[in-house]
């Protein structure tokens, strides 16, 4: 979990350069694999939220740039 939380903090995350999630042990419950992987998949789902909410503001502003040049 450790080297996830590390990840996260570094700069090829905030560049959205997602690891490999890691493949479970062979003995390992699904709710254990569940838990190590949670913060990358929050952290993921995070970045995907980013986007497109950049997305959004950015077609917004073109959409008013377009309506005040039409004018």
């Amino acid at each position: 979990m450790e080297q996830y939380d590390e990840y996260m903090k570094s700069e090829r995350f905030q560049n959205a350069d997602f690891p490999q999630l890691p493949t479970p042990e062979p003995k390992e419950g699904v709710w254990s694999y569940h838990l190590r992987i949670r913060p990358v998949f929050d952290a993921i789902v995070s970045k995907v939220k980013q986007f497109f909410e950049k997305g959004a503001k950015s077609a917004m502003e073109n959409k008013q740039q377009l309506m005040k040049f039409l004018q």
